[in-house]
């Protein structure tokens, strides 16, 4: 549905994090993101408002110490998938706290996939 040799933007966002951006131009064969180069998403937004705030905090400080059989484990909150959600994933939330994603257009995806193609309006 794009029309090729346009230029669009991608708003891409994974789970628990803010999204980002990437302008791109359409073509009829491969078209690159970010000219190739590696898109990196800010984590740390476990409500999904697209900011990275204390209401991020809270949400993990309520998962602090819990592994996988624990009542108040929420996988969200692991964010280096290391089982257990400590000092190394609160830091994160904290490293990026106040941050916001791109404004714009963007919904979540279907589950399982992470992005979504948008015009540039």
């Amino acid at each position: 549905g794009l029309t090729p040799n346009n230029q669009y933007t991608a708003y891409l966002k994974g789970p628990a994090q803010i999204a980002t951006s990437s302008a791109f131009l359409m073509v009829p064969t491969t078209t690159t993101l970010n000219n190739g180069n590696p898109i990196n998403l800010t984590t740390g937004d476990l409500n999904e408002d697209n900011i990275v705030n204390n209401a991020d905090f809270t949400i993990a400080k309520l998962a602090f110490g819990s592994n996988y059989s624990s009542s108040n484990w929420n996988s969200n909150v692991d964010f280096n998938l290391d089982g257990v959600v400590n000092m190394l994933d609160l830091s994160l939330i904290l490293k990026n706290i106040d941050k916001s994603g791109e404004s714009g257009v963007w919904v979540s995806p279907p589950s399982g996939g992470y992005w979504l193609w948008l015009p540039k309006i």
